[in-house]
């Protein structure tokens, strides 16, 4: 029996997915894949909401996290924060610039991205498939790829896997893509959780939902981590939180990782060795953090010992997994011809405001690109 084959298949309707389709060219065959029951579920969650889509000052090194944050640089290049701007700009998606440069929709509406987005895959001709999991690719005899759901099997000349990382299990992440990674010999960097909550051996249920802009020191014993000065910083029922948290919890993959713990050996290390220090400043301390830790103008530092992280449910990305380096400057697997990569599924996470989004923006605007001749 004849099967259609399409030129090309996306696994994934996030962001990911719905770029790579809009930007592939309008006379490719193309199918998206989601297993949720409408498309950009993660966007639609974008701060609070908000979305979050880009930040106005990118610097890969600075920013990003990981051995291969150099590379950022050209991609960056092709298609940078400035062009996503004027790409909505142009599609009459107004942003704007909030605190620590972040561009967010002046609307304050993910849903207007998600439906112009959606606006922009029916124009480019995008067939999309909803609440459909994938179980299975292979390649067959022709070189082609056979995707398997649970109830069809689809073809494709080309596919792109961009079904989001192990983090954030609500909007329907598991690891699939790793593991179909794996099945094509690629190298897997054991994956850590990306912008959550830390644990802390403190209780601080006393101060909880207490927000204090600070200063912030992560340490290895007394080997620094990570700092960060100036940010918003928040007090929880299991320990601290906020976007210079999540920040400070990709540095400490990215420690743990080079220094070779393993994911068993992740809080057993963490009780041990890693701690936080907070340095507060007096313009923005409260009544109630000031008898709490008790501070004086002499003594405006505390220490805090970190137990463990919150959860994946809570991790918004997922660091590690596919080396950039098993990948060409398109994203295509290095061993199996046709077969994309992006996204979570690959080994670079960026910090919180927006740099994640953007990143995303850049790799799947390339992948699109690159089928055109």
């Amino acid at each position: 029996m004849q099967h259609k084959i399409y030129d090309l298949i996306i696994i994934g309707a996030g962001a990911a997915g719905m770029f790579t389709a809009i930007s592939a060219p309008k006379n490719m065959t193309k199918l998206l894949l989601e297993k949720n029951n409408k498309i950009g579920v993660k966007v639609l969650m974008s701060w609070g909401e908000r979305c979050n889509v880009s930040n106005i000052d990118i610097e890969a090194e600075r920013d990003y996290f990981w051995l291969n944050t150099k590379s950022l640089y050209a991609v960056f290049k092709k298609f940078s924060n400035y062009d996503m701007m004027s790409w909505l700009e142009e599609r009459g998606v107004t942003t704007q610039i909030e605190d620590r440069w972040r561009i967010i929709l002046a609307s304050g509406k993910a849903t207007e991205l998600v439906a112009k987005l959606h606006e922009e895959l029916i124009k480019n001709n995008t067939e999309i498939r909803l609440n459909t999991w994938v179980e299975e690719i292979e390649i067959q005899e022709d070189t082609s790829f056979k995707i398997t759901s649970w109830e069809h099997s689809f073809f494709a000349k080309h596919v792109v896997i961009s079904s989001g990382g192990k983090s954030f299990a609500s909007v329907g992440t598991d690891g699939w893509g790793y593991r179909m990674a794996q099945k094509f010999w690629h190298t897997l960097n054991e994956p850590f959780k990306g912008l959550c909550g830390m644990v802390s051996r403190e209780n601080l249920a006393e101060v909880s939902g207490s927000t204090v802009f600070l200063d912030i020191q992560l340490f290895d014993d007394e080997t620094l981590i990570y700092s960060e000065n100036d940010g918003s910083f928040l007090f929880t029922h299991f320990g601290v939180s906020g976007p210079m948290m999540y920040n400070a919890v990709v540095k400490l993959g990215e420690h743990l990782r080079k220094n070779w713990i393993s994911p068993e050996q992740e809080a057993h290390y963490m009780r041990d060795h890693i701690s936080l220090k907070l340095r507060f400043s007096e313009h923005s301390l409260t009544k109630k953090l000031e008898k709490f830790f008790n501070l004086s103008p002499e003594h405006m530092e505390i220490r805090l010992h970190i137990n463990d992280l919150r959860s994946w449910s809570e991790a918004k990305v997922t660091w590690g997994w596919v080396k950039l380096d098993e990948l060409t400057k398109n994203f295509e697997s290095k061993f199996i011809p046709h077969l994309y990569m992006i996204g979570e599924v690959i080994d670079i996470t960026g910090k919180t405001w927006g740099f994640n989004l953007q990143s995303a923006w850049s790799q799947w605007y390339i992948v699109g690109k690159s089928f055109e001749t």
